[in-house]
């Protein structure tokens, strides 16, 4: 379902250029920030904390203190038109707000409420500073395996880019195999990011000889057999079958439109025999960095006001947040359609994930005693990558087994205290780029058969560049957000330019180097 731009967006931005233009300027600051409030030192006489309450007004410290779940320091109190309201101590809780700004921090480990800071670098490294917009970003990321031979097997919450965006995310372990009836997963932050982490558990489904098990678009486990790759796949270079047949990584891909980066284009996707019965669809697939350079380009016009409109944005709650994906999901994801009777197609639902790193297993339940010898996907240029697609045969439901992490590992050494917060439902896991720990996990005791899933939850803040800190030119933020279809073809050139080379400097760009 597609989200509609929120009433008043453009205004409420252009407001906020009027007011925060009163807001002092402190140049060349670079500032840096974490999810957790206490983690904000003020040992520094140059330091300061700019806190956003939830009713607009904003607080600005010069010095101040953490103590249990208040802010206590000496500052300067302003309206939510920037009028000067108080000047002088203060004792405020930290639930009064929705975002903080700082220009020192010292890691923390985990936060228990929502007191948040937005990020922002001086330095983002030689690869990203060539294009700002291709650098590597990410939620978590999740390997598995080692010595040589470790790959990337699951990203969480791609969508979550604010506290209100917090979600869960189930991705398929395709590639993971248990070792003694263990598994050992590594999560990563690999990017100028802070993530918040609430949950990152492991999920056993019970399995057959000859099946697997695959998630439905409801959250629902089936069991799958008689996988069954296309036998034609015509898009509009040919026939592109022999790069779907297999869960290879071997991918198919597009190039963007030059015109509207919203153009879609059509495989048609022929299966010999298809089995009878339930069947589904199985898709195996990832987004390219489309998304990716579309939200970039929002923060970047956002410039040195992007803490502030973030804190507007979240006052808004959940709608006001999601704005800021509504340029992505203008791109939407891939449709799968089914002949109608009459010459045509008709929709019958759609697969894909945001997130361009790992590549997602989707399957999507095909109406009841369809033919479905005939698929036809309709998807934007560009914006996905193609592994495998099979027709499948569904079985039964199947119930998962919830694992939580039993151990967690830095550097070799347990860590009781992440262990301790990423089994705590009313903390969150504060993460800071290059911060890495193996998860390790024990499978249920017997000889049975597991199809492994991972289930994790939180969100994350991206860290502005630079680059991006100039003035902020809010109206055109207004139209890249309240106007998604006419955005896209406008900025249709300015990605054309940059899209052959993104993938390099994206990949290149990571915190912690690991194979893919």
């Amino acid at each position: 379902m597609r989200k509609k731009p929120i009433p008043g967006l453009s205004l409420l931005l252009a407001v906020l250029l009027v007011a925060e233009g009163c807001a002092p300027r402190i140049p060349g600051l670079e500032r840096t920030s974490t999810t957790e409030a206490a983690a904000v030192r003020a040992d520094d006489e140059d330091t300061w904390l700019k806190a956003h309450y939830r009713d607009g007004r904003v607080a600005i410290f010069d010095s101040w203190q953490v103590l249990q779940r208040t802010v206590e320091g000496d500052g300067v109190l302003l309206g939510a038109d920037r009028d000067t309201l108080a000047v002088g101590p203060f004792v405020v809780p930290l639930d009064s707000f929705v975002l903080f700004e700082t220009d020192r921090l010292t890691p923390g480990r985990s936060a228990p409420g929502l007191a948040v800071m937005t990020v922002v670098i001086g330095v983002v490294g030689f690869l990203c500073a060539l294009n700002p917009k291709a650098c590597f970003g990410s939620c978590p990321t999740f390997y598995a395996g080692g010595d040589g031979d470790e790959h990337l097997v699951a990203e969480g919450f791609s969508s979550s880019v604010t506290p209100t965006l917090e979600a869960t995310d189930l991705d398929a372990l395709w590639r993971v195999r248990p070792v003694d009836g263990v598994v050992v997963l590594q999560m990563k932050n690999e990017a100028l990011e802070t993530h918040a982490i609430r949950h990152a558990d492991l999920l056993a489904v019970p399995r057959g000889p000859g099946e697997r098990v695959l998630a439905d678009g409801a959250g629902a486990f089936r069991a799958v057999s008689g996988l069954n790759p296309p036998a034609a796949g015509i898009a509009a270079e040919g026939d592109i079958a022999e790069l779907l047949r297999a869960p290879d990584a071997k991918e198919r891909t597009s190039l963007a439109d030059s015109f509207d980066l919203a153009t879609r284009e059509v495989i048609d996707l022929r299966f010999d025999a298809p089995a009878t019965g339930d069947l589904g669809l199985v898709v195996r697939s990832r987004q390219s960095l489309m998304s990716t350079y579309l939200f970039y380009h929002a923060l970047s016009l956002l410039g040195a006001e992007a803490g502030s409109c973030l804190a507007l944005l979240e006052r808004g709650g959940m709608g006001g947040a999601q704005s800021l994906l509504q340029p992505s999901e203008a791109l939407g994801f891939i449709e799968v359609q089914l002949p109608d009777g009459a010459g045509g197609w008709r929709t019958v639902g759609e697969v894909g994930e945001t997130g361009p790193l790992a590549l997602n297993v989707h399957l999507l339940p095909l109406p009841a005693g369809c033919d479905a010898s005939r698929v036809r996907l309709r998807l934007t240029k560009g914006h996905w990558r193609l592994d495998w697609v099979a027709l499948a045969t569904l079985g039964e439901a199947r119930e998962a087994v919830r694992l939580p992490p039993s151990a967690a590992l830095r550097d070799g050494f347990d860590d009781p205290e992440t262990l301790d917060t990423l089994r705590d439902p009313d903390h969150v896991l504060a993460a800071l780029p290059g911060d890495a720990v193996s998860l390790v996990y024990e499978l249920p005791p017997g000889d049975g058969d597991w199809e492994l899933f991972l289930e994790a939850r939180g969100w994350y803040l991206e860290w502005m560049r630079q680059e991006w800190l100039g003035s902020p030119d809010l109206a055109a933020a207004s139209r890249l957000l309240g106007d998604p279809a006419g955005s896209l073809r406008r900025l249709a050139p300015a990605y054309k330019s940059v899209e052959s080379g993104m993938e390099e400097i994206f990949w290149g760009s990571r915190y912690v180097r690991a194979a893919r």
